[in-house]
């Protein structure tokens, strides 16, 4: 495994162990504030406690001046630069470097409000005031994450007839991911998705790649 991507794998073991959710207020104390809540990781620089980041695998809408605020806390965070993380050629993931705002934390004037539950891959519309918006953008958190698991199958030490098999799987669970959420589409994707840890498991090193991926299409689905 090549240093850049040792980076961007212990980075998606950290995310997918300790990451949360973050609210992403922009145009905050105006009129137009809007919320959207998204899973990131709130981290330091080594040796530098005071130099604040909240870190998202996926780059993602979010500029310099905009607030980001861990879900229940009170601390505020304001976006001071924005940067791709990027080790020997490989993206590993996105930061936004913020410095602790001081002050209570004020309301926004209107009540539109966006909740996106995964990463936000552009520009959000948004209603007028006092109304909210709520979106869902699971599935494209699932199917890049899919997206990722094919790539790592084709490379399998199997016949091709195991990664059809394992494509066919795949895209079952993109199907299960866009249904309405029920039991039986849960257990159906449980089913499923331990088809793919089974077929990844014959090799070592590329199961723990594919690993995370798994983990977080399995967690994406169970919100």
């Amino acid at each position: 495994m090549s240093i850049g991507n040792s980076f961007k794998h212990g980075f998606q073991q950290i995310f997918l162990h300790m990451g949360g959710t973050v609210l992403v207020h922009k145009n905050w104390g105006t009129p137009q504030q809007t919320t959207v809540e998204l899973r990131g990781l709130k981290n330091s620089e080594k040796n530098r406690p005071q130099n604040v980041m909240f870190q998202f695998p996926e780059r993602l809408d979010i500029a310099t001046g905009d607030v980001i605020q861990q879900k229940g806390a009170q601390d505020l965070w304001r976006v001071t630069d924005i940067e791709d993380s990027v080790h020997g050629d490989v993206y590993v993931n996105f930061e936004a470097k913020v410095e602790k705002m001081s002050g209570p934390i004020k309301p926004a004037h209107s009540g539109a409000q966006v909740v996106v539950h995964g990463p936000n891959y552009g520009g959000i519309q948004v209603a007028g005031g006092h109304s909210t918006q709520s979106m869902t953008v699971e599935l494209a958190l699932v199917h890049e994450n899919l997206k990722q698991l094919r790539s790592l199958g084709a490379t399998l030490p199997v016949s091709d007839l195991d990664k059809e098999e394992l494509e066919l799987t795949l895209d079952r669970v993109g199907q299960l991911a866009a249904k309405p959420k029920s039991d039986d589409v849960a257990a159906k994707m449980r089913e499923k998705l331990d088809i793919v840890k089974s077929v990844f498991s014959v090799s070592k090193d590329i199961a723990a790649l594919a690993m995370p991926y798994i983990g977080m299409i399995a967690e994406a689905v169970s919100k």
